[in-house]
């Protein structure tokens, strides 16, 4: 691999947008979107539908304690957006600094399953497994922590400027040039594209690729086009045919983002009080739906996984099917305050905290 200075990228589902630095420059508080966000934002074209039958869930519970952590520590100490395992288990991160401790639970029990530290907060979840990069290596580890392979990867990529696909074999980058792919069994390198505006008249319309992931088992590619003050969208790179898609779904500094294996979504919180959510499966990069998340306002925070995104409005929990925006309020039984979404699994089990305590919400 040549010598070259890498560019600064936050991959942990946070967005980077002036400069480098590291992880804690980047907030996950949700924001008011930009005028260049607000501009090219669709109408939203399905809101919550109150009139349909409530969800009944087959089962829910709540825990004044998780492992060590009850739900008001959990929360002090920033505990990341929860991502899910194909085990129907939730991962958490809790960062001191660079240093990183993973937490896995069943939301279903209440159960912590594992707790390791590493040196490191630089992960992607690919199924039932998780690769955490570290200086010169990256270790892949299972849904209970434990190492099954660990991969050397060049000295010159800092932890900033790489992703890694889930067999652990090629890495994503971005250097002063544009935006690459390197085969680590083979050390030879190919370079995606250019920056797509690296130079412009003004410093803050500067376009570049910032933050990349490998989605689609592997086959594409997902990079985001940053400038200054927000990005402008993505670009979907097709690793099979060299095709590459815009995808035009801008961002504002801080707004949730969700990068899955078959689509990327970003919530934006409106004026009004509610928030949308722009939603773009890759079989169809060209087609970005948007959706009205009614009653989700600026600061709270949405759950998704592949099929449904998870919200709170005031005490109202809702289901948001990602296919068509239809939505149904789900029967809550406890008497709730102010709930905090935690995560949801893929089957669909939600973890939410209220008043200290921790609660589980199994649909069917």
């Amino acid at each position: 691999m040549k010598k070259r200075a890498l560019l600064c990228i936050l991959t942990a589902g946070m967005l980077l947008l002036a400069g480098c630095g590291d992880s804690s420059d980047a907030s996950q508080t949700s924001s008011e979107p930009s005028s260049a966000a607000s501009s090219q934002q669709s109408e939203p074209v399905s809101s919550a539908a109150s009139e349909q039958t409530a969800i009944q869930p087959v089962k829910q519970s709540k825990f004044e304690q998780i492992g060590d952590w009850t739900a008001e520590q959990a929360l002090q100490v920033g505990f990341y957006g929860a991502q899910s395992l194909q085990d129907n288990t939730l991962v958490f991160q809790v960062q001191q600094g660079m240093e990183l401790e993973l937490i896995v639970i069943d939301p279903s029990n209440g159960q912590e399953l594992a707790d390791e530290d590493f040196d490191t907060a630089f992960i992607s979840v690919y199924g039932n497994n998780i690769a955490v990069r570290e200086e010169g290596k990256v270790r892949l580890v299972n849904a209970r922590l434990e190492e099954l392979k660990s991969v050397d990867v060049p000295s010159e990529m800092n932890l900033w400027s790489y992703n890694i696909s889930s067999d652990l074999g090629k890495l994503s980058f971005a250097d002063e040039e544009g935006i690459n792919i390197y085969d680590l069994a083979t050390g030879k390198e190919k370079q995606l594209d250019k920056h797509p505006n690296p130079n412009a008249a003004k410093y803050i319309d500067n376009e570049l690729y910032k933050g990349s992931f490998f989605v689609d088992s592997d086959k594409q590619l997902l990079v985001r086009n940053v400038r200054y003050e927000d990005a402008r969208g993505y670009t979907l790179f097709n690793l099979n045919n060299n095709r590459q898609t815009f995808i035009n779904m801008p961002q504002a500094r801080g707004e949730q983002e969700f990068i899955m294996q078959n689509r990327v979504c970003v919530v934006h919180p409106l004026e009004n009080g509610s928030s949308v959510v722009n939603v773009c499966d890759y079989l169809d990069p060209e087609r970005v739906l948007t959706y009205e998340m009614t009653g989700l306002k600026e600061g709270g925070k949405a759950a998704m996984n592949e099929e449904y995104a998870y919200y709170f409005a005031g005490t109202k929990l809702y289901q948001m099917d990602l296919s068509d925006g239809t939505t149904r309020e789900v029967e809550i039984k406890y008497q709730l305050e102010s709930p905090t979404m935690m995560g949801v699994t893929t089957d669909n089990t939600i973890l939410y905290a209220d008043g200290g305590v921790w609660y589980s919400c199994k649909l069917g």
